[in-house]
């Protein structure tokens, strides 16, 4: 059988690691190297699951506002 883990994951942490992927998938766009360019779309498709992630997180109340 297949273990596997669960971890807290916290949302400025999983907000920040989204905004780094999207900067390097728009570093990786701009550069417009032929060797590197065949992994955007699936590093899109990442970000895109992140950042659906993020809005569940937002929609079910897991971010709380510190102040």
């Amino acid at each position: 059988m297949r273990r596997t883990f669960e971890t807290a994951v916290s949302p400025l942490h999983h907000a920040t690691f989204t905004m780094e992927l999207l900067d390097c998938l728009n570093q990786l766009a701009c550069n417009n190297d032929n060797t590197t360019n065949r992994f955007i779309p699936s590093l899109i498709a990442i970000a895109a699951e992140r950042a659906r992630e993020m809005a569940d997180m937002l929609d079910n109340g897991e971010v709380q506002d510190d102040q």
